[in-house]
Order: C-alpha cells, then sequence, then structure tokens
C-alpha cells in the first residue's frame, strides 16, 4: 500500500497520498525495532517515498520516439523509478518536478529527476542512456 500511495504522489503530485502514506509508517515505524525482517518491503518503498528517481518524458506514449526512451530503461537498475510520460506538464501541481518542462527542438524528451530536481533534457536514445549511464552506480546491464 505504501509504494501504491507513494507512486501515486509522485506521478500525480496530490498531496493526499503522501500525507496517508507517511501516516502509514508512523503506524509501523514502532514495529520495525521489534521485528525487522518482515517489514523490509516497507523500507524499501519507504525509499520510493522519499528517493524516487523520476523519468519524465514528455510527449504521446504511442509516438515511437518515446517508445524508444521508455526501451533504454530496460538497460539500466533504477529500483526506486517512477516513469511518467505527459503530453502536458501545464496541469501539474506548481511543486511537481515536471510542471513546466517541454519537448526540446519538437521531439520527445526524457529528464531524470530526483526530489525536485532535475537533470537536462534529452531528446534521443544516445543522449538519455549516456545521462542514466552517468546518474546511475552501475550503468549499462
Amino acid at each position: 500500500m505504501l509504494e501504491v500511495l507513494a507512486k501515486l504522489h509522485l506521478l500525480t503530485g496530490a498531496r493526499e497520498p503522501f500525507e496517508k502514506a507517511t501516516n502509514l509508517l508512523r503506524c509501523f515505524s514502532a514495529e520495525l525495532a521489534r521485528n525487522f525482517f518482515p517489514l523490509a518491503t516497507l523500507l524499501n518503498n519507504f525509499e520510493t517515498l522519499v528517493n524516487a528517481r523520476q523519468v519524465i518524458i514528455v510527449g504521446n506514449r504511442s509516438d515511437a520516439e518515446v517508445i524508444d526512451l521508455i526501451n533504454v530503461l530496460r538497460d539500466f537498475s533504477l529500483p526506486a523509478k517512477v516513469v511518467n510520460v505527459l503530453e502536458d506538464t501545464e496541469n501539474l501541481p506548481f511543486d511537481h518536478p515536471a510542471k513546466g518542462k517541454t519537448q526540446s527542438d519538437g521531439k520527445p524528451t526524457a529528464y531524470l529527476c530526483t526530489g525536485p530536481t532535475c537533470s537536462l533534457p534529452a531528446n534521443n536514445v544516445a543522449a538519455f542512456a549516456a545521462l542514466l549511464k552517468e546518474t546511475t552506480a552501475h550503468g549499462a546491464a
């Protein structure tokens, strides 16, 4: 449930899922000291909530260039990633990292964001792969 709420918050920018997720964490946090192993998934999902790598792709999901950008992700390990493909970023809340992001040179464009900070745009497969390689510890799988 925590991961679902975390991803819902990250995808939409809505505050309510974030608040529900933090309430869930409060409910189980005391249990961590006594019963660590069954709550390992909770800890992994906490990482998604607070430190997810958001892949923002501005473009039409059915566009071949967008699909190519998505396929690049298969070669990289990003365990706490959230992929968000958007045609328009103007209707997002003001504090969403994708707010105001646009296509570069009229082509589908990818941004890699952690928290409110995003990378420079990458609008082709080679540039996006280079960005992922640069920002991941392991590079290509």
